[in-house]
């Protein structure tokens, strides 16, 4: 039986990131998830993203260069930034050009007991994003769908939304996740080089690619405080651009 987490911290860096675009490319055809019904050799490539904007238009940079078709959910509800601040709005516009956008949808976040509940909140999110970004959005991924209860959300869609948390996209694929900073089950390498492997689902989180070999919470911890430093940076130019004096002490 393969183990629930492969610890691989040298993985993550940009570098290996190029690698394993690479590889995918060699075998596999990039696809939407509308797209992927019936087709061998094919790969779904989702980004969720959880904690940084920032990184994930950087992801979304090096993979448009090369051709790669990926898919970035966006979350409306995250912790760790704010969609509707002006700044990673600019970002998330400029990331709907060179990618395609979805919605990570929190049910949590929500008081959901039925599924009429659930799509009631779900259009309103994805109203919401679709306003913010001025493109369309057909496709939802869920955050956390193992603390969801109370409803199944099985179904390929919801809403005329496609669910790209649904049970078919880990059944009919080799679905490989580096949810907290590890590989989920096996590496992504690994999944990728398996004669075996027809159709792939694979999930990564922008924040996990960094320059630098360093473990899943030290990068979250240079997100967070790379976004902190920028908000103190507005703070001190928007007093000095009045002519505000900027106490310290």
């Amino acid at each position: 039986m393969l183990p629930r987490f492969e610890i691989v911290s040298q993985d993550f860096t940009v570098a290996n990131y190029l690698e394993l675009l690479d590889l995918a490319k060699k075998r596999f055809r990039f696809v939407q998830y509308a797209d992927s019904q019936d087709s061998e050799n094919i790969a779904i490539w989702r980004h969720d993203i959880d904690i940084s904007p920032h990184r994930a238009l950087a992801l979304a940079k090096l993979e448009n260069e090369k051709g790669v078709d990926a898919t970035y959910f966006v979350q409306l509800t995250s912790r760790f930034y704010n969609a509707m601040e002006e700044d990673v709005i600019r970002v998330l516009r400029h990331l709907s050009k060179v990618a395609h956008i979805g919605l990570h949808f929190d049910p949590n976040c929500y008081k959901i007991e039925t599924i009429e509940d659930f799509c009631e909140n779900l259009s309103f999110e994805i109203n919401v994003l679709q306003k913010l970004i001025a493109v369309p959005v057909d496709a939802f991924s869920l955050h956390n769908p193992t603390l969801v209860q109370g409803i199944a959300l099985n179904d390929l869609a919801y809403c005329g939304l496609i669910n790209a948390s649904a049970p078919h996209f880990r059944e009919a694929f080799v679905y490989c996740s580096d949810s907290n900073g590890y590989w989920r089950y096996r590496t992504l390498q690994n999944v990728l080089m398996d004669e075996a492997t027809s159709r792939v689902h694979a999930l990564t989180h922008p924040c996990w690619w960094q320059e630098e070999i360093m473990p899943p919470r030290k990068r979250v911890a240079r997100c967070v405080e790379g976004r902190a430093q920028a908000s103190l940076n507005y703070y001190d130019n928007l007093l000095a651009a009045n002519g505000r004096k900027n106490e310290n002490s």
